[in-house]
């Protein structure tokens, strides 16, 4: 995701950063050295591996199988959280995508490999695998990270062709086309969330802050990997196979239905919400011809639904 030079430019700034970060919240939260030390350690690493996802995927599978398990490792053997079978399932669900990485570039191929990486992530086997060594400290994120590096890094490998726009900045274009749809949504969806019967409209005290820190962790993570995977190969390949409004309405819907586990199983609510956001997303993308207007207009919708509903 991000160009080499970059990235030698990028790391050691995320490094220090992460570092200070690490420090400060082990300090805030009472974090003992011998736990924060090797979970810094961890997430910087898996980090590192998140931003270099395009050069992960010119590794071979097993490279790619190795660097899924090296911050598992680090943390879970330091901090007395290892264990076999928690092991033995991450180092299976791992091989099981890094093989579909060798998968031929075929239509029907991309959704049964999307259907697999979805199932595994609705699943949450990473809340169970990624056992928190300290109460105030979750560590799942790391196998979430991981997962979605491994999936992205599955197509970037076998289908160079297969532009997506995926990146971590947006042109000004881009800004301005998720901006755009961002805004032709919210009247749509403020509205069809009154009509279902979500909590009372209001404004969080603290939405000075909370609404950037919402949109900068939605964007860099769950849009990233939503519109990726939803908008830049489900819907692209949907439209290959069909026509435009075919890929935009069913790839909008299948976005919709992933969020039936969403505050409760099963929330009809949040699909029928979702769906129509789709819709949106999935023009954003149509019209800017890549994922990152769309990341734009979904962090934004986010970040607002996270300081007006109370």
């Amino acid at each position: 995701m991000v160009p080499t030079s970059s990235l030698r430019r990028v790391l050691p700034v995320v490094w220090l950063l992460g570092c200070i970060a690490a420090f400060l919240y082990a300090q805030n939260q009472h974090i003992p050295a011998m736990v924060a030390v090797p979970m810094g350690l961890a997430f910087l690493i898996e980090i590192s591996l998140y931003l270099g996802v395009r050069q992960l995927a010119a590794f071979p599978p097993l490279a790619v199988a190795a660097t899924a398990v090296v911050p598992y490792g680090i943390y879970a053997a330091a901090t007395g959280k290892f264990a076999l079978w928690q092991a033995s399932l991450l180092a299976l669900l791992v091989l099981m995508a890094c093989t579909m990485l060798q998968l031929s570039p075929k239509a029907g191929l991309d959704v049964v490999f999307l259907v697999f990486m979805g199932a595994v992530y609705l699943a949450k086997p990473f809340r169970a695998i990624y056992m928190d060594p300290v109460e105030s400290l979750r560590v799942d994120t790391l196998g979430q990270l991981m997962w979605i590096r491994v999936g992205v890094a599955a197509f970037l490998r076998n289908r160079p062709g297969l532009e997506t726009g995926l990146g971590f900045w947006p042109s000004r274009k881009e800004w301005e086309t998720g901006a755009k749809f961002f805004l032709y949504f919210v009247p749509f969806g403020l509205g069809l969330a009154a009509l279902l019967g979500y909590p009372q409209f209001g404004l969080d005290a603290n939405w000075w802050w909370k609404a950037p820190a919402t949109f900068a962790g939605i964007f860099f993570v769950v849009a990233l990997a939503e519109e990726f995977f939803f908008r830049g190969v489900l819907q692209r390949r949907l439209t290959q196979w069909t026509t435009p409004l075919t890929g935009l309405c069913v790839a909008s819907v299948a976005f919709g239905l992933v969020h039936l586990p969403f505050r409760g199983f099963p929330n009809w609510r949040h699909v029928i919400l979702a769906t129509v956001l789709g819709l949106f997303l999935g023009k954003a993308f149509q019209t800017a011809g890549g994922i990152r207007a769309a990341m734009v207009a979904h962090a934004l919708v986010v970040a607002l639904w996270q300081v007006v509903f109370l």
